[in-house]
């Protein structure tokens, strides 16, 4: 009997284990999802580095908020019409929600850029919105 594939195991659960485990990781998207979200979430996490533990962490967090995110869509779609009020405030809730607890996984000086891609994204939002009022495409 050789020992040529117990050892090749060994080696792939070794280069596996070093590889989770040795080197911060660039923040990565989800997998999936819708386009704009995404950008968003990009933003969030521009110039900030995380940990692998932060990075299984954060994509738990995106994951969870993403599917409450689409039962709400769903429930609007099943609803007909534009959202209302209530729907709107709760939309607001919940991302202030995610926003708060993406946070509390970084550390203090990844959290004051965290805090900065903030305010530039809805600065961004801000300005996109007014884009549309006045009837033009969105700048890219």
């Amino acid at each position: 009997m050789s020992h040529q594939p117990a050892r090749a195991l060994v080696a792939a659960a070794a280069a596996l284990l070093f590889a989770a485990t040795a080197a911060p990781v660039a923040a990565q998207p989800p997998q999936g999802g819708r386009g704009n979200g995404q950008a968003m979430q990009n933003m969030l996490f521009e110039g900030i580095t995380l940990t692998a533990a932060q990075q299984t962490k954060i994509d738990s967090l995106r994951t969870a908020f993403r599917e409450k995110a689409m039962a709400e869509r769903a429930a609007a779609a099943n609803a007909g019409g534009p959202p209302d009020s209530a729907t709107m405030a709760a939309r607001r809730e919940r991302t202030a929600q995610e926003r708060t607890q993406l946070r509390a996984v970084l550390t203090t000086e990844q959290q004051a850029t965290f805090d900065k891609n903030v305010v530039a994204m809805e600065e961004r939002m801000k300005q996109m919105r007014a884009q549309r009022a006045a009837g033009g495409a969105p700048p890219r």
